[in-house]
């Protein structure tokens, strides 16, 4: 091994074997104090060609001292964290669980953005967000129809609770099928609506 000034362009590295400049492992570039790993020219103050592995805490901006477990801490006054270089790649977060797991991600393949069961895009995703017109799909992985298209049925937590709309936002229009509307509050004690497509009739009960 070896460490020494590179007077070609006065870096300080330290590397394999008893070369300088051949396989340097780490470079100090005097420039702006960059240190390179695995880069002998870093571009950053700590810039590193490979993985970074750590079993604790990775702070950014933080100046707290109290270990909080193994997490990544980001502060500031503008935090934010960018994944992907602008290429033609598939980006996401993958939840590792006990017996579960969910991943969060943009699917390059047809830029839509999905969260779902597993750590592959687009093979269970349970929440889709199409680019096109901002349209979301719950139970779709397409929803080119509305703002939010739901592939089965929607209900309420709690019995006669909720509303649909209100006195001042109304819908504009119900679009139904042939089954039946109920109206009341259960089987035994409800009036229904429905209509007959054979002869055109809308009958009340």
């Amino acid at each position: 091994y070896h460490l020494g000034l590179d007077d070609t362009n006065d870096r300080f590295s330290i590397g394999l074997g008893n070369t300088l400049g051949t396989t340097d492992y780490l470079t100090i570039d005097p420039t702006a104090g960059y240190i390179g790993i695995n880069d002998n020219s870093p571009d950053y103050r700590f810039d590193v060609t490979g993985e970074i592995v750590t079993s604790t805490q990775l702070g950014i901006g933080n100046t707290s001292t109290t270990a909080l477990g193994a997490e990544i801490n980001i502060e500031g006054t503008t935090p934010s964290i960018n994944i992907g270089d602008g290429g033609a790649e598939d980006t996401s977060i993958t939840f590792d669980g006990a017996t579960q797991d969910y991943h969060l991600g943009l699917d390059d393949t047809n830029d839509r953005f999905s969260i779902g069961l597993g750590n592959a895009l687009g093979t269970t995703d349970y929440l889709t967000i199409d680019p096109t017109a901002g349209n979301v799909g719950i139970g779709t992985t397409n929803p080119s129809n509305f703002r939010l298209e739901v592939a089965g049925n929607i209900g309420p937590s709690v019995n006669e609770t909720y509303d649909l709309g209100s006195d001042n936002l109304r819908w504009n229009d119900l679009w139904l099928g042939t089954n039946t509307l109920h109206i009341g509050t259960a089987d035994a004690d409800e009036g229904e609506i429905r209509y007959f497509t054979g002869n055109n009739v809308l009958d009340f009960q």
